[in-house]
């Protein structure tokens, strides 16, 4: 079994009081991924999410693209990408094209989403995200196989295909972030790996088992990967003053970014806010 380290996720949030303009977040996001490259890495990582006050990054394959020519060597993943609020051929040619920039290095992970602000913003029914992920990853495999593929579900359109293919034979990657049951089960049945998130030991080995037993099931060949997303911070200051100095420069982005999700819903069309907010 190997085991690999990556950096993420990569998200372009604006803390709250901070006055760095869009501009140099997106060019400091560049830069920390090219640090991560040459600080040995194995991958960098970013994320998605619509109509967020504090800027969060709402698309993710042209920062990918933008990272894979920054760097040479470092896989570039999507932690996730809300598979459902995107059409399947426009993401099958965005991945594709990512692909090809960072000469096979793109991992597609992607996820349903929740926010039902998101869902509304851009015209997609809620209740259809699984059966719009589901045909997403078909159409995807498909096209990315060359062959002619049509739209999503429910619509009534004329098959074609994509071009142009990805750099790796097959396409890139496709994870699957999930939490329940049956999800992490569809992520093995579906995808070639499985993102977990906020689980114990205990649970990631029950989800694992869950995910590699669903695999197995479906007949495919090749191997099963499992990624684990928890918040980790390597600090080497003095050996005295290590955990409370470590924790003193990570509390409060730490924290923001763990409020912040609970706050998404809260914070339906919000525009702007300020410290006070959070």
């Amino acid at each position: 079994m190997s085991i690999a380290l990556g950096f993420g996720l990569i998200t372009c949030q604006r803390f709250p009081g901070d006055e760095t303009s869009d501009a140099e977040l997106y060019a400091h996001a560049l830069d920390l991924a090219v640090q991560a490259e040459q600080l040995g890495m194995d991958s960098v990582w970013v994320s998605e999410h619509h109509f967020v006050d504090d800027g969060y990054l709402p698309s993710c394959l042209p920062l990918c693209a933008a990272i894979a020519a920054r760097t040479s060597r470092v896989q570039i993943g999507t932690g996730v990408l809300l598979a459902p609020l995107h059409d399947p051929l426009r993401l099958a040619e965005d991945a594709a094209v990512t692909d090809l920039i960072s000469a096979g290095r793109l991992i597609l992970g992607i996820g349903l989403g929740w926010r039902d602000e998101e869902f509304a913003g851009l015209g997609v029914p809620l209740k259809e995200r699984v059966p719009r992920m589901v045909a997403a990853v078909d159409t995807l495999r498909r096209g990315w196989r060359g062959e002619l593929v049509a739209g999503g579900p429910h619509q009534n359109l004329a098959a074609v295909p994509v071009r142009p293919l990805p750099a790796r034979p097959g396409g890139p990657p496709l994870w699957i972030g999930a939490m329940s049951e049956r999800a992490v089960r569809r992520a093995g049945r579906i995808a070639d790996g499985f993102m977990a998130t906020e689980v114990s030991p205990a649970m990631l080995a029950e989800q694992a088992g869950l995910a590699r037993a669903e695999f197995a099931a479906s007949g495919r060949a090749g191997s099963f990967t499992f990624s684990l997303n928890l918040p980790v911070f390597a600090w080497d200051g003095p050996e005295a003053d290590r955990a409370q100095d470590g924790w003193d420069l990570v509390r409060d982005s730490l924290r923001y970014t763990t409020w912040k999700y609970d706050d998404m819903e809260g914070a339906a069309n919000r525009i702007l806010f300020d410290d006070d907010d959070c």
